[in-house]
Parts: C-alpha cells; structure tokens; sequence
C-alpha cells in the first residue's frame, strides 16, 4: 500500500508539473503552450463541419480551399527568386501554401497535406534570409511558417519542428529589432499593420520556448499598432484607397484575433472608427462590384475575407449581401482559386472569422462623406439595383501616401457600366526596372513621369498642360443635396495658374450628373483642359453632344456654358512612354477652353443615361 501511495503520489505530482508547464506568462497573463493555438483550437475540425453544413457558400469556399491543397501536393517547394529588390511574391506564395496545406489538415486529418505543407516550411527556412530590406517580405513568411508551425506542430517531428522555429527566430523576429528594417513601427500605412501582425504570429507561435522575445514583440505591437488605427479616424476611411484597406484592415483583424485567440483579450485594439471602416469600404465598392479605386487601389475585386470578420463581430449579415452575390457570380463562372498564385491566400480566415448568417441587414444610407486625410464621397440610387446609378469623387492630396494626382477625381457607373474610369496602380517593380523612384512625391519627383499617376491620366482638371501641386490639398464640403451634391476646393492643386477653381457635383435624378467647375484665372492666360477616361465609343454630334456606347448601353454628356465648346478625343489606348503600361480601348474625351486674364467662367457637364 505504501508504495502504491507514493506511486500514485509521484504520478500526480509529475501531471501536476505537466499542468503547470502548459502555461507560461506574458505581460502579466497566463498564456497556455499547447498547439494549436493561434486563431484556432482542437475542435476547429468540428468547428468549420457545423459551418459549412450550415452555409452553402462557406461550403463552396471550403472546396476551394482542399482543391487548392490537393494542387498544392503536386508542386516544387518555393526557391528564394527576388523581383526586383522584393521576395515578396515568394513570401506571399509561402504565406497561401503554408495557410491552405494546415487548413486542409486540420479540417481532414490528411497526412499528405501535413508532409507537404513540412517539405514547403523546411525549404523556406533554407532560404539564406527572407529579405529584411523589403520588411514586407519577411512579415508575410514569418505569418505564413507561425501557422505552418502552430497547426502542424504535433505532426511535425522534433527536427523540424526545430529548424522550423530557429528560422522563425533568426529570419523573421530576430531583423524586426534591427533599426535599418524596423522603420515600419512608426509609420502610418499598411506596412505597420502587416509587419507587426506577421512578426507577432511568430512570436506568438514558440512562446513556450522564447516567453522573454514573445513578451518584448508583443508589448511593441501594442504600443506601435495604435498609429495606423489613427488614420480611420473620424470616419473610417481608409486613405489608400479600399484595395488597401483589405491588405491592411485583414491583418489588422488577424492581429486582434491573434491576441483573442491567445490571452482572450485583444489590448484595446479595436476602436471604434476601424469598426466602421467596413461600411466605408461597402461604399466605395460600386453596383458593379468594382471598386471606386482611388489611389494606387485597383478596380477588380476578389473573394473577401475580413468582411466575415465584421459581419460577425458587428452582427450584421448585410456587409455580406454583396459578397454572396460576388461568389454567386464567380461559381457561375466556374472560376477556381489558383494554387500557384499568391491571390486569395487569406481565403481559409473567411471560415474561420464566418459567424451565423441569420438576422436583420442594417440599413444603409445611399451616400457616404468621409472627413479623413483623404477625404472621399460616394452615392449610390439603390443597393439592390445591379444597375443602379453610383458616383465616388475624390478630395485629399496628391502627397498621401500611395497618392495619385486625382483630386477632383471621378468614377461612374450607370446601367450596369463603368463610364468613367480610373486606371490605379502601376507595377511597382517594372517602374523600379526602369530606374524611376516612385517613392517620392515632390513635385520633380519621377512618381509623376507615370501616367497612371498624374492628373492627365484622371477625370480631373489639367491647367497650363502642368501636374496637379503635390502640397494642395482639398476638402470635400457635403452639400446636403436631396440626392447628393458636394464641392471641392481645388485651388490650392493650381495655385500657379489660377486665382480659384471649385468643382461641384450635383446628382440631379437617378440618371443625370451634373459636375461643375467654377473658375477664376490669375494676371495671366490659362488654358483649363476637362477630362475623362472613358472604354466606352465616343461619338460627338454637330450640335455639340458627346455620346458613349458600350455593353449596348449609351449615355450623353454635354457641355452647359456662355460659349460654344467642343468635345474631343485628346487619347486612344494611351501610353506617353515606354515605361507605361499599355491601356488597350482606353480613351481620354474631354475639351479645352482659354481662360483670359482676371476671367471667371463657370463650365457645367451635364450627364444622362438615355
């Protein structure tokens, strides 16, 4: 009896130990050590059965998800290729295959997955680094092998498991402390949200073994992570444009999650303003569902993410109302998510973020004004109307960061078409490969050398043949028009050849705009140039009128002034240079006028769908 006693005594004091080494602390909480435990938990297999058994369209993206995986197992491991000066591409590649293989396990229980997602982390941390100089790089590859780490970690063996958490270390927390790659904890934009997020699921993956590293990272995030969630204020927006608002906000949102998933606690995080960012991003995403892309933003979307976030956490299923219509189209078209490229590699965080489908849609206003660094306006006549008549205009200033020379800048769709057009991004690399740096934006600055970048290129004003001021700013002053109208400053953007120029936009009906620039020259003559990037057919009439047709729609613009003016087309499939991108059926229509010393002239743009 006696030795069974203190058998039974060992045995419970050694669980006991156990217990007590399955939890380490970390800024004062007590933080569990077993695997898995970023975002996900043991039950997550039955967690993502009751989803997808629930909801059609998350069992749709759970299929691509394993389809993808299944792709994934016939593919190379990733090698360090560099484009340009970034791995990006790599990193963002390492990011979807680490992500989609450990979903596909923890969801199936499938060894072959756990084998190939181990071949793609012990490749990876072969690399002879992740490319700290481009900080980006190394926070999507260390965000990619925390997940492949933490989710896999008991499948792995010890060796890996090893060389997989050195490489975490030593490539991707470890450069985050070096101050020549660490510039991203004081900035504003979505390198500190990316950057922070991806360097804290590294950490956060091995604490057990590195309590000390993972306490110091996330007492930094805390602290650094408040100065990008300063730009949502007072409304929401998102300076760069809503494409960046879902790089940003995503990792943002994994960041919090992240911190929930871990402490049960998100530090404050969470503010109000980033909350209501996602109705911004509702609106600045037209009937088409395309985006009023502003700035370096791009028109196409993709299958959203973070949207199932908000959906959940606000509880209200309305923010998903047109994410269930863009996959109901993108199912109709048989499309698939690629295994090879970097697109969609957040796509497993939709399941895990989806809540229940159920409940009343908040009701939403038809017009949205946002006071922000760059401030934006957008209105639409219906949210249910595919072919709704919707406008986003566009204030701030052409030195925002990923700024474009677009203020007083327009998009427009009407009927079911995108009439007016704004290009976005060019390729980041191919312009470096090119020996310009669009990085800067003073006023000599190469950035606008780029078409896509200056204001001939924008539905905007051009003055004297000269580039918008890049130190001009413009607020938008909202109108309370019965459906919309605003106006926009634009003075300080042409100050060196005007006196004062305003431009007002007016929504007259659910099928006419009126846009009007009102505008007094200084001691010297001006030559005002309006215009508009159109894919449409132009046609212009003897009387004066400028029709465009397209998709077997038309509309009608004409010019409402004291004088005859005359509609041209200044640009067909535009490319000033060689280091522009080709823009195949683009065209730039619009007109010019001279404006004589002291001279005020009022010119108004009438448009109307027919």
């Amino acid at each position: 009896m006696y030795k069974i006693k203190i058998s039974a005594g060992i045995i419970f004091f050694f669980i006991l130990n156990v217990c007590v080494a399955q939890k380490v602390n970390i800024s004062g909480n007590s933080v569990s050590t077993s695997h898995p435990r970023l975002f996900i938990s043991e039950d997550f297999k039955e967690q993502v059965k009751r989803k997808i058994e629930n909801d059609s369209s998350l069992n749709f993206l759970h299929d691509q998800i394993l389809t993808a995986s299944d792709s994934m197992l016939l593919l190379e491991p990733l090698s360090r290729e560099m484009t340009g000066r970034r791995l990006l591409s790599v990193s963002r590649k390492a990011l979807k295959r680490c992500l989609y293989l450990a979903y596909a396990y923890q969801t199936t229980g499938e060894e072959q997955y756990l084998k190939r997602a181990e071949e793609e982390m012990l490749a990876i941390s072969a690399f002879s680094d992740w490319n700290p100089s481009h900080f980006l790089d190394v926070a999507e590859m260390t965000a990619g092998m925390a997940i492949g780490y933490d989710w896999l970690y008991n499948g792995l063996s010890k060796s890996s498991r090893d060389t997989i958490k050195a490489a975490i270390i030593a490539k991707g927390i470890a450069p985050s402390f070096e101050p020549e790659y660490n510039d991203w904890l004081k900035v504003e934009n979505n390198w500190n949200q990316v950057c922070n997020t991806g360097i804290t699921m590294g950490a956060l993956s091995i604490l057990e073994d590195k309590p000390g590293l993972a306490e110091e990272v996330l007492e930094r995030t805390v602290r650094s992570i408040e100065i990008p969630l300063e730009v949502y204020k007072p409304d929401g927006v998102y300076p760069e444009g809503p494409m960046y608002w879902g790089y940003g906000t995503s990792f943002n949102v994994m960041l919090y999650d992240l911190l929930l998933s871990v402490f049960g606690k998100d530090f404050g995080i969470v503010q109000d303003e980033f909350l209501q960012s996602v109705y911004y991003f509702m609106h600045a995403t037209a009937p088409s569902g395309d985006y009023f892309n502003y700035s370096d933003s791009n028109t196409s979307r993709s299958i959203g993410t973070v949207q199932y976030w908000f959906a959940n956490y606000l509880e209200d299923p309305g923010i998903l109302k047109d994410e269930r219509k863009f996959l109901e189209k993108y199912i109709q078209n048989s499309n698939v998510v690629s295994p090879t490229s970097s697109s969609q590699r957040l796509l497993p965080f939709a399941v895990i973020w989806a809540g229940s489908a159920e409940g009343a849609a908040i009701s939403y206003q038809n017009s949205f004004f946002g006071k922000s660094e760059v401030p934006v306006a957008m209105y639409r006549s219906s949210w249910d109307d595919p072919d709704a008549l919707y406008i986003g205009i566009k204030g701030g200033s052409p030195s925002a960061n990923h700024g474009h020379m677009d203020v007083g800048s327009f998009v427009f769709e009407m009927n079911g078409v995108r009439w007016a057009y704004d290009l976005g991004s060019e390729s980041y690399s191919s312009l470096e490969a090119a020996g310009l740096d669009i990085w800067k934006s003073h006023q000599e600055s190469d950035r606008w050398k780029v078409f896509r970048y200056n204001n001939r290129s924008h539905n905007t004003l051009t003055i004297d043949g000269k580039d918008q001021n890049v130190k001009g700013h413009a607020e938008i002053e909202n109108l309370h028009g019965e459906l919309m109208a605003a106006s926009m400053d634009l003075t300080e953007l042409y100050k060196e050849s005007i006196e004062f120029a305003e431009r007002k936009f007016e929504v007259i009906d659910k099928d006419q705009i009126k846009i009007t620039d009102s505008i007094s020259n200084n001691s010297e003559g001006s030559t005002v140039r309006w215009s508009m990037l159109t894919k449409a057919d132009p046609q212009i009439s003897e009387d004066g009128i400028l029709t465009l047709r397209q998709d077997n729609e038309e509309i009608e613009l004409q010019i409402l002034s004291p004088g005859r003016l005359n509609w041209q087309v200044f640009m067909r499939d535009p490319r000033p240079a060689e280091h522009d991108s080709p823009n195949p059926g683009m065209k730039v229509v619009g007109f010019e006028y001279r404006l004589q010393p002291q001279e005020q002239h009022n010119v108004t743009v009438l448009i109307k769908g027919k």
